[in-house]
């Protein structure tokens, strides 16, 4: 797309948008936000070893000589809403391995600061989840091989 162009895509963002308070989406109360955040905690579970697995991801991209500024414990806390959330479109009452692996470069990658030269910040998530993944998997075969 050319410069003028792309220009016209941004001033007529608002004519495609069309008016939002036309009510054509239903109002959602800060109560029933609140509630569904709820039902996503109490519904979905979240394993301690999954909790180690999100510390250990942390561990990793800190002391990872490619990475300036790591993640902080806050975006390990805010993962955990968005790893359920997940979980629960794909209608499953528990957070899983995969979902570790499909959410971490998406919400730690804007999170840290690489070092000059360094690739891109998905790749270096990609690479540092590996390990804690690795060890995550591991643990939870194990268990599943005791209790059959």
């Amino acid at each position: 797309i050319d410069r003028g162009a792309e220009i016209e895509v941004l001033n007529t963002r608002k004519l495609r948008q069309g008016n939002l308070d036309d009510g054509a989406f239903p109002r959602v109360t800060r109560g029933e936000v609140v509630a569904a955040r709820k039902a996503i905690d109490d519904c979905v579970f979240v394993s301690d070893r999954v909790e180690a697995c999100l510390v250990d991801i942390a561990h990793a991209i800190r002391s990872s000589p490619k990475v300036l500024q790591g993640i902080s414990t806050r975006s390990l806390v805010l993962m955990i809403p968005a790893l359920q959330a997940l979980a629960m479109m794909r209608g499953r009452d528990y957070v899983s391995v995969e979902d570790i692996v499909r959410l971490a470069p998406h919400v730690f990658a804007h999170r840290m600061e690489l070092a000059p030269g360094s690739g891109s910040t998905h790749e270096v998530v990609n690479a540092c989840i590996r390990t804690p993944i690795e060890t995550l998997s591991r643990a939870t075969l194990s268990r599943q091989a005791v209790s059959r």
